[in-house]
């Protein structure tokens, strides 16, 4: 009995800071050298996973994913077959707050891409919190409005946390 199923070349895996699976994460890839441009691989499935048997053994691959503007910190192996590589976010939590601490319910708090422009992070619920599964790795800019007023931006890198990454506070 001769065994028809084909075991993937190169499996790429896609979770969150729970660990589980993201779907429609793009990835890109470029062949030999970073340098080499940078194609798309693959769109992550239901399951997290873009597999590719359309690789060739010995070569070195570099892989970045992007999901929600974030883009990933780069992974590169030389192919041996059957390798997984895994991608995984982190959740970052932007906090807004009073003066004197008191969480602000209905803040919006906005974060910048790694491609320009800013885009909606969060609005922010009773416990002064939003919150958005990004890459980590990389400097974000963020700011935060309410009631027709905004504040200063704040430039973080994106790294897990165990409390917020950026608070703002309002002022008197």
């Amino acid at each position: 009995c001769l065994d028809l199923a084909v075991k993937p070349l190169l499996t790429i895996a896609v979770q969150d800071s729970q660990g589980n699976p993201i779907e429609g994460v793009t990835i890109i890839y470029a062949i030999g050298s970073p340098n080499a441009g940078w194609p798309t691989f693959g769109t992550s499935d239901a399951d997290g996973m873009v597999v590719s048997n359309d690789l060739a053994l010995g070569t070195k691959y570099y892989f970045y994913a992007q999901y929600n503007a974030s883009t990933s910190t780069q992974q590169s192996l030389t192919l041996a077959g059957g390798e997984t590589i895994t991608f995984q976010t982190v959740l970052v939590k932007a906090r807004v707050e009073t003066c004197p601490g008191v969480p602000l319910n209905g803040a919006t708090v906005t974060y910048g891409s790694v491609n320009g422009g800013f885009l909606t992070f969060g609005t922010t619920g009773s416990d002064g919190l939003a919150s958005k599964e990004l890459f980590p790795g990389y400097e974000r800019t963020f700011y935060a409005g309410i009631n027709a007023t905004s504040s200063p931006l704040q430039t973080a890198t994106v790294v897990a946390q165990s409390g917020p990454l950026v608070t703002f506070k309002t002022t008197k």
